[in-house]
């Protein structure tokens, strides 16, 4: 709060100067709120004449908790004194959860006592065994926070409202709703068709997995946000040898026996604002947090799934993201080759380069999976990415509050495997 100089009618003054100008672009650059109303502020003696110099701003999150009013006495000067009064009402506002500093953290007392053996990879029901992995648990970090949001002409500032809304408009990509009428069409009439992967197939792709490939897809995770299980990867790093191990039974278990757990198919959503507006539900990108076993898993099962597309040849020669030894820039630098080339033989060239809103989140399930039938996968293989591609649900996290739970019916965010099927779908329509 203070004067500022600036003329604008946006605060009530008849005309404009530069401070106002720049004013006005600094409140709507930051996205800044003025509490200000329509009472003037300072009195011109020579003239006589009232104005408004003094601004009172602050941000979002604050403005629904101050009232702005002057005094009628000037008090021999001239500025009218500006009270702010704090309005106390029930709205409540997200705290910033615990964050753990893994640096200081005890691990050779960790790796004591956090033992995972054998017992409980064996012959235990799912539930406790996730009750018995939990007790290694922490929580996740928050990176981000709305302070409000504007949706069908209202304002949102309760951070669970802030979160549902925001669930509704991430569930809303994953519905029908975002597909063409003929498409649906399509898709109701393909889907009439169950398809089987359970025919007996002695392929090596189905095989259980050995530690040096749970190894290699350890050397390639990344300590990211943990999921719903709260399991951070520090904590998975500092176990011994042997609980690793039982680590490795527990997913040639879930490989043989065909089942997915159902504490995985949920994952905690975090929301990335995008360029623009701020207070649109609509302008926020979803990050999904999953399970950090379970992307492990996904990451040895993706490992396997490109060596057997790879050695089919069933990928095309032109794509070249997601592929060892290759990246994207190969295809700029086949890209500025053949500008070289055009411009050296005179020739035109033309370049088109598009891309698809929103194209994980709208990949349809029963395609991918009826691409890796055409292909010929049989087996476990096949089976566990379609047990990964089942209905899952999700909830937004705002600070420290989650939404409701949502259904999510498509293919979940970041998907170890997702952008590779993307690829593999494209290759099999060229």
């Amino acid at each position: 709060m203070g004067d500022f100089n600036g003329h604008s009618p946006i605060w009530g003054s008849p005309d404009i100067n530069l401070r106002g100008q720049q004013m006005e672009t600094l409140i709507d650059n930051h996205c800044i709120c003025l509490l200000n109303n329509s009472n003037q502020t300072y009195f011109h003696q020579p003239t006589r004449t009232f104005h408004t110099l003094d601004l009172a701003l602050c941000s979002p999150s604050l403005a629904f908790k101050w009232n702005f009013n002057t005094e009628d006495d000037l008090f021999n000067s001239d500025h009218f004194p500006i009270i702010l009064s704090y309005i106390d009402d029930d709205i409540t506002y997200p705290e910033r959860p615990r964050k753990f500093i893994f640096q200081k953290a005890n691990w050779a007392l960790f790796s004591e006592f956090a033992t995972i053996t054998l017992d409980m990879v064996e012959e235990i029901s799912s539930k406790k065994l996730w009750d018995k992995i939990r007790r290694i648990s922490g929580r996740y970090n928050d990176n981000t926070s709305v302070s409000f949001l504007n949706h069908n002409r209202q304002v949102i500032t309760d951070p669970k409202k802030i979160a549902n809304t925001l669930a509704e408009a991430f569930s809303a990509v994953s519905s029908s709703s975002s597909y063409s009428q003929d498409f649906i069409s399509y898709k109701k009439n393909e889907e009439r068709y169950n398809i089987d992967f359970n025919t007996l197939t002695d392929d090596e792709y189905n095989s259980d997995f050995h530690v040096i490939e749970f190894k290699r897809a350890w050397s390639k995770s990344h300590a990211t946000s943990p999921g719903p299980d709260n399991i951070h990867l520090p904590m998975l790093t500092h176990l011994t040898e042997n609980s690793l191990y039982n680590i490795l039974k527990l997913f040639n278990r879930i490989w043989k026996e065909k089942k997915f757990p159902s504490s995985w198919r949920r994952a905690v959503v975090i929301s990335i604002l995008k360029p623009g507006e701020a207070k649109s539900p609509n302008n926020y990108r979803p990050i999904a947090l999953t399970s950090v076993l379970c992307k492990l898993l996904e990451r040895m099962v993706n490992s396997r799934l490109v060596h057997v597309l790879e050695k089919k040849k069933w990928l095309s020669p032109f794509q070249s993201g997601f592929r060892f030894g290759r990246g994207t820039i190969d295809n700029i630098l086949l890209l500025e080759n053949s500008i070289r080339e055009a411009f050296v033989s005179k020739k035109h060239l033309v370049s088109i380069l598009f891309d698809m809103e929103k194209a994980y989140d709208k990949s349809w399930r029963y395609g991918i999976l009826k691409d890796l039938y055409g292909i010929g996968f049989k087996g476990n293989l096949p089976i566990f990415i379609q047990n990964v591609l089942k209905i899952r649900s999700f909830s937004v996290l705002i600070g420290d509050t989650l939404s409701d739970v949502f259904i999510k019916k498509r293919v979940s965010l970041r998907v170890a495997f997702l952008v590779l099927f993307y690829s593999l779908s494209k290759s099999m329509m060229l």
